[in-house]
């Protein structure tokens, strides 16, 4: 249980630092694959090759860095946080330089909007009823429970939902609310 607790505040903790401090996990990102690409190098090296070849011959075998940095970052889980910081930015940029339109936008966002509360309030107000009782306009909610199975005519005894057997008289209902026992 221990290392598990352990596993997951170091994860905690990368993952905080990879969403505050990109620059930090990119430069670290950096610096790994460089690694890998040194180490390469170097392996190149000790078989023979002129460092310059041994260098080159490393990032043609270690392929795109970007294509291993975006992998990083999209195994970071925080990959679409820079899209929308990107799109943000854009937006904003594109609002500032074309003011009229951001203003006529604005405008007519506001009218739809109030044109929709307006009309939402005028069905609502056209087509709810009340309550066809004393108070039926003060009811927020109306709950049912299910009802509780009854026992059959001539019957005894019923469980009751505790667990418990209660003696019960066979009855009937009437409209008048009294009730007939048989």
């Amino acid at each position: 249980m221990d290392a598990r607790m352990r596993d997951l505040s170091k994860r905690v903790r990368w993952m905080w630092r990879a969403l505050w401090r990109s620059n930090q996990a990119e430069a670290e990102m950096r610096d790994e694959m460089r690694f890998h690409v040194e180490m390469e190098a170097e392996r190149l090296k000790a078989i023979g090759l002129h460092p310059d070849e041994a260098r080159r011959q490393a990032h043609v075998r270690f392929g795109g860095v970007e294509k291993f940095k975006e992998e990083g970052r999209h195994a970071r889980g925080f990959a679409w946080i820079d899209s929308v910081s990107l799109d943000a930015r854009l937006g904003v940029r594109m609002l500032a330089k074309h003011k009229w339109l951001t203003v006529v936008g604005g405008i007519a966002m506001a009218v739809a909007i109030a044109l929709g509360a307006s009309a939402f309030e005028v069905i609502s107000v056209v087509l709810r009823e009340d309550l066809p009782f004393p108070g039926g306009d003060r009811v927020v909610a109306i709950k049912t429970r299910p009802r509780a199975p009854r026992a059959p005519t001539g019957a005894s005894c019923t469980h009751s939902r505790h667990g418990g057997v209660r003696s019960t008289r066979s009855s009937t209902w009437e409209p008048s609310g009294r009730s007939a026992t048989t």
